[in-house]
């Protein structure tokens, strides 16, 4: 591998970097189709939301640490200043009978 002027350091910031770009961009788009799906699972069975429940809890789980990780990426200057790092609701109220309006934020 030719030396591009990098120590080890400066490289293996330009993995962590490019990595944490890509999970970024990853991470906003499953984000979307997973809240897309509780949604159109919402409409499909109708008045039965406390069959939702398990998955709205792991949702709101998850929510909480992208929350985290999208804050922590939003604090890297270097990594804000190549990407614009995705805002999520900082509390998203996510029930079944609110699914489709506390989430139109997103």
């Amino acid at each position: 591998m030719p030396n591009c002027g990098l120590d080890s350091v400066g490289a293996g910031v330009l993995v962590f970097t490019s990595s944490t770009i890509e999970m970024l961009i990853l991470s906003s788009g499953i984000y979307k189709f997973i809240l897309s799906m509780l949604r159109a699972l919402a409409a499909l069975i109708g008045g039965a939301e406390d069959v939702l429940e398990p998955l709205v809890q792991r949702f709101n789980q998850q929510h909480r640490l992208l929350l985290n990780f999208y804050y922590e990426c939003s604090n890297l200057r270097y990594l804000t200043s190549l990407i614009s790092v995705p805002r999520l609701p900082q509390v998203l109220i996510f029930n079944a009978p609110l699914i489709t309006e506390s989430t139109q934020r997103v």
